[in-house]
């Protein structure tokens, strides 16, 4: 028997000639899984299920029906679970302040000395927090690198904080999670890691979703290939659905295989 030599399987084109029919029905009607029968699966798949493998991400990637031009989905929630996530965290703050944020967990507190490491380049952080007095000093002298970096502390990703204390306490505990869809829909979040219950993920992910049906932009059009109209065409007065919200989703464990989620088995009951 001739065996084929080994193949990489990054980036590689598959022409149709080597596929089989059971591969292309697979592909042309997908098998969608509910939550529960998703998270089973790739704790299943998970090569790292001995106790010698290294701890992974498990990652739901959502595709939301929004057009994102005239809509913004972005926030912050507390996730039932936490899944442990290792994020640098950086407070602007008074000088009295420096201690307490430093007890709390912060990697970096201060103000006059950050704001200097920061306009020569330095964003060597995850997160950065800052109280509303701050802003106006921070914006005028950070705006410029923060900013594309997404860094930038502002309310809607809920960055700008009153009790900074606290807000860092919680940002470092990984069951804070900040969201953003970008593109054309598309989100991804970290919901859990393979060392948590099965019923711990499914939680957080079902926590996810519905945080983010109820956000729903009010008065946002669906996106364009999702209303029937060519690209870049908007259908006034048609807003989306609850039960229309999220288009699709994929569960993944690391570089795993994902599995294909069922949406309205996503939809709160």
């Amino acid at each position: 028997v001739k065996l084929r030599p080994e193949r990489s399987f990054a980036k590689e084109t598959v022409t149709l000639e080597d596929k089989t029919e059971v591969q292309v029905q697979a592909e042309a009607a997908p098998v969608l899984a509910t939550p529960f029968q998703a998270v089973r699966l790739v704790h299943a798949f998970h090569v790292g299920s001995c106790r010698k493998a290294p701890r992974e991400d498990v990652t739901v990637s959502l595709k939301l029906n929004v057009d994102l031009r005239s809509a913004s989905v972005r926030g912050v929630c507390k996730l039932p679970h936490g899944v442990g996530a290792d994020v640098r965290v950086l407070a602007f703050c008074a000088d009295e302040l420096v201690a307490p944020v430093l007890a709390a967990g912060a990697d970096f507190a201060g103000l006059a000395n950050l704001i200097e490491k920061i306009r020569k380049g330095w964003t060597d952080f995850d997160r950065a927090l800052a109280t509303p007095e701050l802003m106006p000093e921070i914006t005028r002298t950070c705006a410029r690198v923060l900013g594309p970096r997404k860094l930038m502390p502002n309310l809607k990703s809920g960055t700008v904080v009153t009790n900074v204390v606290e807000a860092v306490a919680e940002a470092k505990s990984g069951a804070q999670l900040e969201y953003r869809a970008v593109g054309d829909g598309d989100l991804i979040a970290v919901v859990g890691h393979t060392e948590m219950a099965n019923s711990q993920v499914l939680e957080n992910m079902k926590f996810l979703v519905n945080t983010l049906i109820r956000s729903k932009p009010k008065g946002a059009p669906p996106a364009p290939d999702a209303q029937g109209a060519r690209p870049g065409k908007l259908i006034k007065n048609r807003e989306v659905a609850p039960d229309e919200y999220v288009m699709a989703g994929i569960l993944q464990v690391g570089n795993g295989p994902g599995v294909a989620l069922e949406p309205k088995a996503m939809l709160p009951s």
